[in-house]
Protein backbone atom coordinates (compact mmCIF):
# COMPACT_ATOMS: atom_id res chain seq x y z
CA UNK A 1 0.00 0.00 0.00
CA UNK A 2 1.54 3.35 -0.55
CA UNK A 3 2.70 5.92 1.53
CA UNK A 4 0.32 8.06 1.00
CA UNK A 5 -2.85 6.27 0.92
CA UNK A 6 -1.81 4.84 4.30
CA UNK A 7 -1.95 8.55 5.92
CA UNK A 8 -5.20 9.02 4.22
CA UNK A 9 -6.85 6.33 5.82
CA UNK A 10 -5.14 7.44 9.41
CA UNK A 11 -6.83 10.70 8.92
CA UNK A 12 -10.31 9.50 7.86
CA UNK A 13 -9.93 7.12 11.07
CA UNK A 14 -9.56 4.21 9.45
CA UNK A 15 -6.95 1.53 10.08
CA UNK A 16 -4.29 0.83 7.51
CA UNK A 17 -2.84 -2.52 8.95
CA UNK A 18 -6.54 -4.34 8.37
CA UNK A 19 -6.46 -2.83 4.96
CA UNK A 20 -3.07 -3.23 4.18
CA UNK A 21 -3.69 -6.82 5.13
CA UNK A 22 -6.26 -7.61 2.73
CA UNK A 23 -4.74 -5.62 0.08
CA UNK A 24 -1.80 -7.31 0.54
CA UNK A 25 -3.29 -10.86 0.38
CA UNK A 26 -5.63 -9.88 -2.76
CA UNK A 27 -1.92 -9.11 -4.62
CA UNK A 28 -0.46 -11.73 -3.90
CA UNK A 29 -3.44 -14.35 -4.77
CA UNK A 30 -3.64 -12.09 -7.90
CA UNK A 31 0.58 -11.90 -8.49
CA UNK A 32 0.49 -15.42 -8.35
CA UNK A 33 -2.16 -16.27 -10.63
CA UNK A 34 -0.29 -14.40 -13.34
CA UNK A 35 2.93 -15.50 -12.42
CA UNK A 36 1.76 -19.14 -12.53
CA UNK A 37 0.11 -18.59 -15.89
CA UNK A 38 3.16 -17.38 -17.56
CA UNK A 39 5.09 -20.69 -17.09
CA UNK A 40 6.41 -23.63 -18.89
CA UNK A 41 4.66 -26.80 -18.20
CA UNK A 42 7.70 -28.13 -16.69
CA UNK A 43 8.37 -25.85 -14.34
CA UNK A 44 4.70 -25.71 -13.30
CA UNK A 45 4.99 -29.87 -12.50
CA UNK A 46 8.32 -29.56 -10.67
CA UNK A 47 7.09 -26.71 -8.75
CA UNK A 48 3.95 -28.47 -7.84
CA UNK A 49 6.01 -31.86 -6.66
CA UNK A 50 7.92 -29.71 -4.37
CA UNK A 51 11.85 -30.10 -6.81
CA UNK A 52 11.53 -26.27 -7.41
CA UNK A 53 9.57 -24.09 -4.91
CA UNK A 54 9.46 -20.61 -3.54
CA UNK A 55 8.86 -19.34 -7.24
CA UNK A 56 6.82 -17.43 -8.52
CA UNK A 57 6.18 -15.19 -5.36
CA UNK A 58 4.58 -11.59 -6.03
CA UNK A 59 6.81 -10.31 -2.81
CA UNK A 60 9.78 -7.64 -3.68
CA UNK A 61 12.64 -10.20 -2.78
CA UNK A 62 14.84 -7.13 -4.37
CA UNK A 63 16.75 -4.21 -3.12
CA UNK A 64 17.07 -5.72 0.35
CA UNK A 65 20.44 -3.49 0.93
CA UNK A 66 18.78 -0.08 0.36
CA UNK A 67 20.88 2.19 1.96
CA UNK A 68 18.65 4.06 4.21
CA UNK A 69 21.49 6.38 5.19
CA UNK A 70 21.55 8.37 2.00
CA UNK A 71 18.13 9.84 2.92
CA UNK A 72 19.06 11.59 6.01
CA UNK A 73 22.89 12.27 4.52
CA UNK A 74 22.05 14.13 1.35
CA UNK A 75 18.37 14.53 1.19
CA UNK A 76 15.59 13.36 -1.27
CA UNK A 77 16.14 16.45 -3.35
CA UNK A 78 19.79 15.37 -4.47
CA UNK A 79 18.79 11.80 -4.80
CA UNK A 80 16.30 13.01 -7.39
CA UNK A 81 18.93 15.00 -9.09
CA UNK A 82 21.32 12.32 -9.37
CA UNK A 83 18.90 9.93 -10.79
CA UNK A 84 18.04 13.40 -13.25
CA UNK A 85 21.48 13.24 -13.86
CA UNK A 86 21.53 9.57 -15.23
CA UNK A 87 18.72 9.96 -16.95
CA UNK A 88 19.75 12.82 -19.09
CA UNK A 89 23.15 10.64 -20.06
CA UNK A 90 20.92 7.93 -21.37
CA UNK A 91 19.73 10.44 -24.27
CA UNK A 92 22.18 9.55 -26.40
CA UNK A 93 22.79 6.41 -28.49
CA UNK A 94 20.28 3.83 -29.68
CA UNK A 95 17.10 2.99 -27.79
CA UNK A 96 17.68 -0.50 -27.29
CA UNK A 97 15.81 -2.67 -24.85
CA UNK A 98 18.13 -2.45 -22.22
CA UNK A 99 18.45 1.46 -22.63
CA UNK A 100 14.69 1.49 -21.63
CA UNK A 101 14.64 -0.89 -19.27
CA UNK A 102 17.51 1.28 -17.63
CA UNK A 103 14.94 4.93 -18.74
CA UNK A 104 11.93 3.31 -17.11
CA UNK A 105 13.65 2.42 -13.98
CA UNK A 106 15.42 5.78 -13.38
CA UNK A 107 12.04 7.36 -14.13
CA UNK A 108 10.27 5.74 -11.57
CA UNK A 109 12.80 5.92 -8.86
CA UNK A 110 12.35 9.62 -9.54
CA UNK A 111 8.65 9.18 -9.17
CA UNK A 112 9.17 7.40 -6.32
CA UNK A 113 11.52 9.93 -4.30
CA UNK A 114 9.16 12.79 -5.48
CA UNK A 115 6.38 10.44 -3.58
CA UNK A 116 8.14 9.69 -0.31
CA UNK A 117 8.97 13.65 0.15
CA UNK A 118 5.43 14.85 -0.28
CA UNK A 119 4.29 12.09 1.91
CA UNK A 120 6.79 13.42 4.38
CA UNK A 121 5.78 16.87 3.60
CA UNK A 122 2.15 16.00 4.53
CA UNK A 123 3.23 15.23 8.08
CA UNK A 124 5.46 18.79 8.28
CA UNK A 125 8.67 16.46 8.16
CA UNK A 126 11.02 18.38 4.90
CA UNK A 127 13.08 15.11 4.07
CA UNK A 128 14.04 16.80 0.81
CA UNK A 129 17.19 18.93 2.62
CA UNK A 130 20.28 16.38 4.72
CA UNK A 131 19.54 16.57 8.31
CA UNK A 132 20.63 18.48 10.80
CA UNK A 133 20.64 16.57 13.78
CA UNK A 134 19.88 13.24 15.37
CA UNK A 135 16.67 13.54 15.80
CA UNK A 136 16.03 14.68 11.95
CA UNK A 137 18.51 11.59 10.92
CA UNK A 138 16.47 9.01 12.98
CA UNK A 139 13.04 10.56 11.34
CA UNK A 140 14.60 10.31 8.09
CA UNK A 141 16.00 6.97 8.16
CA UNK A 142 12.64 5.68 9.21
CA UNK A 143 10.23 7.21 6.83
CA UNK A 144 12.70 6.03 4.09
CA UNK A 145 12.49 2.45 6.22
CA UNK A 146 8.90 2.41 6.40
CA UNK A 147 8.71 3.52 2.70
CA UNK A 148 10.84 0.28 1.08
CA UNK A 149 9.07 -2.09 3.55
CA UNK A 150 5.31 -1.22 2.21
CA UNK A 151 6.90 -0.97 -1.50
CA UNK A 152 8.55 -4.85 -1.30
CA UNK A 153 5.27 -5.78 0.47
CA UNK A 154 6.60 -7.05 3.44
CA UNK A 155 9.42 -9.02 2.35
CA UNK A 156 12.61 -8.88 5.28
CA UNK A 157 15.20 -6.58 4.84
CA UNK A 158 18.54 -5.50 7.11
CA UNK A 159 19.22 -1.99 7.83
CA UNK A 160 22.23 -0.40 5.75
CA UNK A 161 24.69 -0.38 9.74
CA UNK A 162 22.18 2.48 10.86
CA UNK A 163 24.11 2.61 14.39
CA UNK A 164 27.74 3.66 13.12
CA UNK A 165 26.37 6.05 11.27
CA UNK A 166 23.78 7.66 13.68
CA UNK A 167 25.98 8.10 15.91
CA UNK A 168 28.28 10.55 14.62
CA UNK A 169 25.04 12.53 14.79
CA UNK A 170 24.62 11.74 18.50
CA UNK A 171 27.69 12.87 18.62
CA UNK A 172 27.84 15.91 17.66
CA UNK A 173 24.72 17.06 19.33
CA UNK A 174 26.68 15.84 22.47
CA UNK A 175 29.18 17.93 21.67
CA UNK A 176 27.55 21.07 21.05
CA UNK A 177 24.80 20.41 24.09
CA UNK A 178 21.83 19.59 22.44
CA UNK A 179 21.86 16.31 23.27
CA UNK A 180 22.71 14.30 27.27
CA UNK A 181 23.27 10.52 27.32
CA UNK A 182 19.72 9.79 28.58
CA UNK A 183 17.78 11.80 25.68
CA UNK A 184 20.39 9.58 23.05
CA UNK A 185 19.58 6.73 24.70
CA UNK A 186 15.52 7.48 24.76
CA UNK A 187 16.18 8.07 21.01
CA UNK A 188 17.41 4.83 20.21
CA UNK A 189 14.40 3.31 22.75
CA UNK A 190 11.51 5.31 20.20
CA UNK A 191 13.63 4.08 17.20
CA UNK A 192 13.93 0.26 17.82
CA UNK A 193 9.67 0.72 18.51
CA UNK A 194 9.08 2.66 15.17
CA UNK A 195 10.97 -0.05 13.30
CA UNK A 196 9.28 -2.84 15.13
CA UNK A 197 5.85 -1.77 13.89
CA UNK A 198 7.12 -2.42 10.35
CA UNK A 199 5.85 -5.59 10.97
CA UNK A 200 2.32 -4.64 11.80
CA UNK A 201 2.53 -1.97 9.17
CA UNK A 202 3.23 -4.68 6.73
CA UNK A 203 0.83 -7.40 7.31
CA UNK A 204 1.98 -9.31 10.46
CA UNK A 205 -0.44 -10.44 13.24
CA UNK A 206 0.19 -8.56 16.16
CA UNK A 207 0.46 -11.18 18.09
CA UNK A 208 2.90 -12.82 16.01
CA UNK A 209 6.91 -12.99 17.18
CA UNK A 210 7.95 -15.05 14.17
CA UNK A 211 7.34 -14.90 10.17
CA UNK A 212 8.72 -13.32 7.76
CA UNK A 213 6.97 -9.80 6.85
CA UNK A 214 8.69 -6.53 7.60
CA UNK A 215 11.81 -8.58 9.84
CA UNK A 216 14.25 -5.65 10.35
CA UNK A 217 17.87 -6.95 10.86
CA UNK A 218 20.26 -3.98 11.78
CA UNK A 219 23.80 -4.95 11.84
CA UNK A 220 26.59 -3.61 14.31
CA UNK A 221 30.10 -3.78 15.20
CA UNK A 222 32.62 -6.26 12.74
CA UNK A 223 36.26 -4.57 11.61
CA UNK A 224 37.12 -2.02 9.11
CA UNK A 225 39.95 -2.80 6.08
CA UNK A 226 42.80 -1.17 8.38
CA UNK A 227 41.81 -3.36 11.20
CA UNK A 228 39.78 -1.06 13.99
CA UNK A 229 36.52 -2.29 14.96
CA UNK A 230 33.62 -0.54 14.29
CA UNK A 231 31.98 -0.45 17.78
CA UNK A 232 30.06 2.59 18.68
CA UNK A 233 28.54 3.50 21.38
CA UNK A 234 24.94 3.79 19.64
CA UNK A 235 26.15 0.15 19.49
CA UNK A 236 25.59 -0.34 23.06
CA UNK A 237 22.64 1.82 23.36
CA UNK A 238 20.79 -0.32 20.27
CA UNK A 239 21.97 -3.69 22.37
CA UNK A 240 20.51 -1.83 25.42
CA UNK A 241 17.26 -1.01 24.01
CA UNK A 242 16.54 -4.93 23.36
CA UNK A 243 15.87 -5.35 27.02
CA UNK A 244 13.36 -2.56 26.97
CA UNK A 245 11.51 -3.52 23.88
CA UNK A 246 8.38 -5.82 23.45
CA UNK A 247 8.54 -9.19 21.99
CA UNK A 248 6.19 -8.77 19.29
CA UNK A 249 8.32 -5.57 17.98
CA UNK A 250 11.87 -6.75 18.97
CA UNK A 251 13.83 -6.21 15.85
CA UNK A 252 16.48 -9.05 15.37
CA UNK A 253 20.45 -7.78 15.88
CA UNK A 254 23.57 -9.12 13.94
CA UNK A 255 26.55 -8.72 15.30
CA UNK A 256 29.59 -9.31 12.94
CA UNK A 257 31.83 -11.35 15.38
CA UNK A 258 35.66 -11.11 14.78
CA UNK A 259 38.02 -11.47 17.77
CA UNK A 260 39.04 -7.95 17.57
CA UNK A 261 35.82 -6.42 19.04
CA UNK A 262 36.80 -5.09 22.17
CA UNK A 263 36.45 -7.66 25.42
CA UNK A 264 33.15 -5.48 26.98
CA UNK A 265 31.55 -5.49 23.89
CA UNK A 266 31.78 -9.00 23.35
CA UNK A 267 30.80 -9.54 26.91
CA UNK A 268 27.62 -7.58 26.91
CA UNK A 269 26.84 -8.95 23.41
CA UNK A 270 27.05 -12.25 24.68
CA UNK A 271 24.48 -11.24 28.37
CA UNK A 272 21.77 -9.34 25.64
CA UNK A 273 21.65 -13.14 23.62
CA UNK A 274 21.50 -14.95 26.78
CA UNK A 275 18.37 -12.69 27.56
CA UNK A 276 16.43 -11.60 24.89
CA UNK A 277 17.31 -14.78 22.13
CA UNK A 278 16.85 -11.23 19.79
CA UNK A 279 20.87 -11.42 18.68
CA UNK A 280 22.65 -13.29 16.21
CA UNK A 281 26.15 -13.68 15.51
CA UNK A 282 28.12 -13.57 11.73
CA UNK A 283 31.84 -14.23 10.88
CA UNK A 284 32.97 -10.80 9.98
CA UNK A 285 36.60 -12.22 9.15
CA UNK A 286 35.16 -14.31 6.40
CA UNK A 287 32.67 -11.49 4.98
CA UNK A 288 34.31 -8.91 5.32
CA UNK A 289 37.25 -10.49 2.47
CA UNK A 290 34.46 -10.76 -0.17
CA UNK A 291 32.48 -7.62 0.91
CA UNK A 292 34.72 -5.19 2.65
CA UNK A 293 33.62 -3.31 5.33
CA UNK A 294 30.45 -1.64 4.57
CA UNK A 295 27.85 -4.75 4.44
CA UNK A 296 24.84 -6.32 5.35
CA UNK A 297 23.42 -9.35 6.20
CA UNK A 298 20.05 -11.02 5.78
CA UNK A 299 17.65 -13.60 7.17
CA UNK A 300 19.24 -16.38 5.00
CA UNK A 301 20.45 -14.45 2.08
CA UNK A 302 24.13 -13.83 0.72
CA UNK A 303 25.77 -10.58 2.19
CA UNK A 304 25.91 -7.59 0.23
CA UNK A 305 27.44 -3.94 -0.57
CA UNK A 306 25.15 -1.94 0.98
CA UNK A 307 24.03 0.10 -1.70
CA UNK A 308 25.88 -1.87 -4.63
CA UNK A 309 24.09 -4.96 -4.71
CA UNK A 310 21.02 -6.05 -5.31
CA UNK A 311 19.34 -9.33 -4.18
CA UNK A 312 16.84 -10.63 -6.89
CA UNK A 313 15.29 -14.45 -5.34
CA UNK A 314 15.27 -17.16 -6.89
CA UNK A 315 13.34 -19.68 -4.69
CA UNK A 316 14.49 -22.95 -3.25
CA UNK A 317 15.46 -26.17 -5.23
CA UNK A 318 15.15 -29.32 -3.80
CA UNK A 319 18.87 -31.01 -4.29
CA UNK A 320 17.61 -33.99 -2.24
CA UNK A 321 14.61 -35.05 -4.03
CA UNK A 322 16.89 -34.16 -7.16
CA UNK A 323 18.89 -37.40 -6.12
CA UNK A 324 15.67 -39.51 -5.84
CA UNK A 325 14.58 -38.00 -9.17
CA UNK A 326 18.33 -38.97 -10.32
CA UNK A 327 17.45 -43.20 -9.34
CA UNK A 328 13.88 -43.10 -10.52
CA UNK A 329 14.31 -41.72 -14.08
CA UNK A 330 12.79 -38.49 -13.33
CA UNK A 331 9.38 -39.81 -12.25
CA UNK A 332 8.65 -38.51 -8.41
CA UNK A 333 8.42 -40.66 -5.79
CA UNK A 334 5.67 -39.44 -3.80
CA UNK A 335 3.20 -39.11 -6.54
CA UNK A 336 4.21 -41.44 -9.88
CA UNK A 337 4.04 -38.34 -12.09
CA UNK A 338 7.30 -37.80 -14.73
CA UNK A 339 9.06 -34.42 -14.18
CA UNK A 340 12.44 -34.87 -15.44
CA UNK A 341 12.29 -36.39 -19.14
CA UNK A 342 14.70 -38.41 -20.85
CA UNK A 343 17.06 -39.59 -18.04
CA UNK A 344 15.79 -43.64 -18.57
CA UNK A 345 14.52 -45.92 -16.01
CA UNK A 346 16.94 -47.60 -12.89
CA UNK A 347 16.31 -51.28 -12.38
CA UNK A 348 19.38 -52.55 -10.28
CA UNK A 349 18.94 -53.72 -7.16
CA UNK A 350 22.14 -51.99 -5.61
CA UNK A 351 23.01 -48.11 -6.36
CA UNK A 352 26.33 -47.81 -8.33
CA UNK A 353 27.92 -44.38 -7.21
CA UNK A 354 29.45 -44.11 -10.90
CA UNK A 355 25.55 -44.29 -12.35
CA UNK A 356 23.81 -42.42 -9.72
CA UNK A 357 26.53 -39.89 -10.10
CA UNK A 358 26.04 -39.20 -13.75
CA UNK A 359 22.44 -39.24 -13.46
CA UNK A 360 22.53 -36.75 -10.78
CA UNK A 361 24.50 -34.21 -12.88
CA UNK A 362 21.35 -34.20 -15.84
CA UNK A 363 19.57 -33.79 -12.85
CA UNK A 364 21.21 -30.83 -12.30
CA UNK A 365 21.47 -29.71 -15.46
CA UNK A 366 17.81 -29.72 -15.63
CA UNK A 367 17.12 -27.86 -12.68
CA UNK A 368 19.44 -25.64 -13.63
CA UNK A 369 18.17 -24.46 -17.01
CA UNK A 370 14.69 -24.64 -15.63
CA UNK A 371 16.07 -22.19 -12.68
CA UNK A 372 17.24 -19.81 -14.45
CA UNK A 373 14.29 -19.57 -16.86
CA UNK A 374 11.22 -19.23 -13.67
CA UNK A 375 13.81 -16.45 -12.15
CA UNK A 376 13.79 -15.07 -15.71
CA UNK A 377 10.17 -15.06 -16.33
CA UNK A 378 8.88 -13.96 -12.66
CA UNK A 379 11.87 -10.99 -12.28
CA UNK A 380 10.60 -9.75 -15.74
CA UNK A 381 6.62 -9.88 -14.56
CA UNK A 382 7.34 -8.85 -11.21
CA UNK A 383 9.33 -5.44 -12.78
CA UNK A 384 6.11 -4.51 -14.91
CA UNK A 385 3.91 -5.75 -11.87
CA UNK A 386 5.29 -4.74 -8.96
CA UNK A 387 8.84 -2.58 -9.47
CA UNK A 388 10.73 -1.59 -6.33
CA UNK A 389 11.28 2.01 -6.74
CA UNK A 390 12.33 3.73 -4.00
CA UNK A 391 14.60 0.39 -2.88
CA UNK A 392 16.77 0.52 -5.97
CA UNK A 393 16.76 4.79 -5.70
CA UNK A 394 19.11 3.88 -2.98
CA UNK A 395 21.07 2.20 -4.31
CA UNK A 396 23.90 3.00 -6.86
CA UNK A 397 22.80 3.76 -10.45
CA UNK A 398 24.63 0.63 -12.05
CA UNK A 399 24.63 -1.81 -9.18
CA UNK A 400 25.13 -5.08 -9.28
CA UNK A 401 22.18 -7.77 -9.38
CA UNK A 402 22.82 -11.07 -7.18
CA UNK A 403 20.92 -14.32 -8.18
CA UNK A 404 20.37 -15.96 -4.96
CA UNK A 405 19.04 -19.41 -5.36
CA UNK A 406 18.40 -21.33 -2.30
CA UNK A 407 19.37 -25.12 -2.33
CA UNK A 408 16.97 -27.42 0.17
CA UNK A 409 18.63 -30.76 1.41
CA UNK A 410 21.83 -30.43 1.22
CA UNK A 411 23.12 -32.20 4.01
CA UNK A 412 21.08 -35.23 2.48
CA UNK A 413 22.31 -35.09 -0.73
CA UNK A 414 26.17 -34.82 0.61
CA UNK A 415 25.34 -37.81 3.24
CA UNK A 416 23.23 -39.80 0.65
CA UNK A 417 26.42 -39.37 -1.72
CA UNK A 418 29.00 -40.82 1.06
CA UNK A 419 26.65 -43.73 1.80
CA UNK A 420 26.68 -44.42 -1.65
CA UNK A 421 30.30 -44.59 -2.45
CA UNK A 422 31.25 -46.15 0.98
CA UNK A 423 28.70 -48.14 1.81
CA UNK A 424 26.45 -51.18 0.04
CA UNK A 425 23.04 -49.35 -0.73
CA UNK A 426 19.94 -51.86 -1.64
CA UNK A 427 16.58 -50.14 -3.16
CA UNK A 428 13.36 -51.57 -2.22
CA UNK A 429 10.35 -50.50 -4.56
CA UNK A 430 6.90 -50.16 -4.70
CA UNK A 431 4.70 -52.08 -6.41
CA UNK A 432 4.62 -49.90 -9.52
CA UNK A 433 8.73 -50.47 -9.54
CA UNK A 434 9.83 -46.65 -7.98
CA UNK A 435 12.51 -46.78 -5.20
CA UNK A 436 10.85 -45.58 -2.22
CA UNK A 437 13.38 -46.87 0.61
CA UNK A 438 16.88 -47.90 1.07
CA UNK A 439 18.88 -50.66 2.90
CA UNK A 440 22.62 -49.96 4.62
CA UNK A 441 24.02 -52.54 6.59
CA UNK A 442 27.63 -50.28 6.35
CA UNK A 443 28.80 -47.62 8.88
CA UNK A 444 29.82 -43.99 6.23
CA UNK A 445 30.88 -40.42 6.98
CA UNK A 446 28.41 -38.18 7.13
CA UNK A 447 28.62 -34.60 7.66
CA UNK A 448 29.00 -32.50 10.92
CA UNK A 449 32.91 -32.21 11.20
CA UNK A 450 34.43 -29.45 10.14
CA UNK A 451 36.90 -30.71 7.70
CA UNK A 452 35.49 -34.00 6.87
CA UNK A 453 35.17 -35.13 3.29
CA UNK A 454 31.46 -34.85 3.44
CA UNK A 455 31.25 -31.45 4.82
CA UNK A 456 33.90 -30.62 1.28
CA UNK A 457 31.67 -32.34 -1.24
CA UNK A 458 28.77 -30.33 -0.17
CA UNK A 459 31.17 -26.82 -0.72
CA UNK A 460 32.11 -28.97 -3.79
CA UNK A 461 27.95 -29.69 -4.81
CA UNK A 462 26.96 -25.81 -4.45
CA UNK A 463 30.15 -25.00 -6.69
CA UNK A 464 28.93 -27.22 -9.11
CA UNK A 465 25.27 -26.30 -9.11
CA UNK A 466 26.57 -22.56 -8.97
CA UNK A 467 28.99 -23.36 -12.08
CA UNK A 468 25.63 -24.81 -13.75
CA UNK A 469 23.80 -21.47 -13.10
CA UNK A 470 26.15 -19.12 -14.26
CA UNK A 471 26.64 -21.59 -17.62
CA UNK A 472 23.17 -20.11 -18.91
CA UNK A 473 23.03 -18.27 -21.92
CA UNK A 474 21.04 -15.79 -20.87
CA UNK A 475 20.13 -14.47 -17.25
CA UNK A 476 17.70 -11.34 -16.45
CA UNK A 477 19.35 -7.92 -15.40
CA UNK A 478 23.35 -10.01 -15.95
CA UNK A 479 22.53 -10.88 -12.12
CA UNK A 480 25.29 -13.05 -11.00
CA UNK A 481 24.12 -16.51 -9.35
CA UNK A 482 24.89 -17.37 -6.25
CA UNK A 483 23.82 -20.95 -3.80
CA UNK A 484 23.07 -19.92 -0.90
CA UNK A 485 21.90 -23.21 2.20
CA UNK A 486 18.56 -23.28 3.22
CA UNK A 487 17.50 -22.44 6.83
CA UNK A 488 16.31 -24.48 9.21
CA UNK A 489 12.36 -23.79 8.03
CA UNK A 490 13.47 -24.32 5.11
CA UNK A 491 14.65 -27.77 5.47
CA UNK A 492 11.59 -28.53 7.28
CA UNK A 493 9.58 -27.48 4.66
CA UNK A 494 11.09 -29.21 1.80
CA UNK A 495 11.25 -33.00 3.87
CA UNK A 496 7.89 -32.64 3.59
CA UNK A 497 7.83 -33.38 -0.34
CA UNK A 498 10.53 -35.64 0.26
CA UNK A 499 10.80 -39.27 0.56
CA UNK A 500 13.16 -41.88 2.29
CA UNK A 501 16.83 -40.96 1.28
CA UNK A 502 19.42 -43.16 0.92
CA UNK A 503 21.65 -41.67 3.92
CA UNK A 504 18.75 -43.31 6.33
CA UNK A 505 16.73 -39.98 6.36
CA UNK A 506 12.98 -40.82 6.34
CA UNK A 507 10.20 -39.78 4.47
CA UNK A 508 8.99 -36.81 5.39
CA UNK A 509 11.19 -35.83 7.91
CA UNK A 510 13.04 -32.47 8.09
CA UNK A 511 16.47 -32.31 6.40
CA UNK A 512 19.32 -31.26 8.70
CA UNK A 513 20.88 -28.09 8.70
CA UNK A 514 23.87 -27.61 6.92
CA UNK A 515 25.88 -24.31 7.42
CA UNK A 516 29.23 -23.10 8.30
CA UNK A 517 31.34 -19.78 8.51
CA UNK A 518 31.60 -19.63 5.27
CA UNK A 519 28.51 -20.39 3.63
CA UNK A 520 27.72 -17.05 3.57
CA UNK A 521 30.72 -15.58 2.11
CA UNK A 522 31.70 -18.15 -0.51
CA UNK A 523 27.95 -18.23 -1.67
CA UNK A 524 29.14 -14.46 -3.21
CA UNK A 525 32.77 -14.97 -4.41
CA UNK A 526 33.83 -18.31 -3.61
CA UNK A 527 36.02 -19.99 -6.66
CA UNK A 528 34.92 -23.43 -7.80
CA UNK A 529 37.65 -25.61 -8.48
CA UNK A 530 38.37 -25.93 -12.30
CA UNK A 531 36.95 -29.29 -14.29
CA UNK A 532 40.29 -30.57 -15.14
CA UNK A 533 42.34 -33.57 -14.64
CA UNK A 534 45.68 -34.49 -14.01
CA UNK A 535 47.45 -34.29 -17.39
CA UNK A 536 50.39 -36.25 -16.66
CA UNK A 537 48.72 -38.82 -14.19
CA UNK A 538 51.21 -39.10 -12.03
CA UNK A 539 50.23 -39.70 -8.84
CA UNK A 540 51.50 -37.31 -5.73
CA UNK A 541 50.73 -34.86 -3.14
CA UNK A 542 50.18 -32.43 -4.45
CA UNK A 543 48.78 -34.00 -8.16
CA UNK A 544 45.19 -33.05 -9.38
CA UNK A 545 42.65 -35.83 -8.60
CA UNK A 546 42.19 -37.88 -12.40
CA UNK A 547 39.76 -37.05 -14.84
CA UNK A 548 36.27 -38.05 -13.81
CA UNK A 549 32.88 -38.23 -16.24
CA UNK A 550 31.06 -35.64 -14.77
CA UNK A 551 31.34 -32.26 -12.74
CA UNK A 552 29.83 -34.28 -9.83
CA UNK A 553 32.37 -36.63 -9.84
CA UNK A 554 35.07 -34.66 -9.89
CA UNK A 555 33.72 -32.18 -7.09
CA UNK A 556 33.84 -35.83 -5.09
CA UNK A 557 36.86 -36.13 -6.35
CA UNK A 558 38.07 -33.21 -5.67
CA UNK A 559 36.59 -33.02 -2.25
CA UNK A 560 38.52 -36.09 -1.27
CA UNK A 561 41.86 -35.11 -2.43
CA UNK A 562 41.53 -32.28 -0.42
CA UNK A 563 40.70 -34.05 2.90
CA UNK A 564 43.55 -36.87 2.58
Amino acid sequence: MPLALRVALRAAGVSSVQVGMAGIDQSRTGGRRQFLEAHAPQITAAREAGLLHGMPEPLSRCAVAADCRRVALYGVEFLRSLCRQHLRALNEGPFTQELMQQRRSLSEQMLALEELRDVALSQEVDIGRPAANAHEAVQWMTLAAMAVAGECGGAAFPMARATAFLDIYIQRDMDEGRLNEPQAQALIDGWLLKLGNLRLLCGAEPGEVDGDAATLLECIAGMSQDGQPLVTRTSFRWLHALHRCPAERMTTVAVLWSSGLPRAFRNFCIDVARECGAVRFENDTGLRRHCGDDYVVGSFAPALRIGQQVLLDAGHVNLAKALLYAINGGVDEENGVLVVRGLGTFWGDELEYDDVVRRLDRVLDWLAANCVNAFNNTHFLHDRLAHASLALALHDSDAEHVMACTVDGLSALADSLSAIRYAREQVLRNEDGLVVDFKVDEPFPTCGRIGGVVDEIAHALCDVFARKLRAQPFIYRNAHPVVVPASTAANASAGRWTGSMPCGRRVGEAFAPWSTDEARGWSVAHPAPDHRGSESGESGENSEPEACATPVAYAYAYAEAGCH
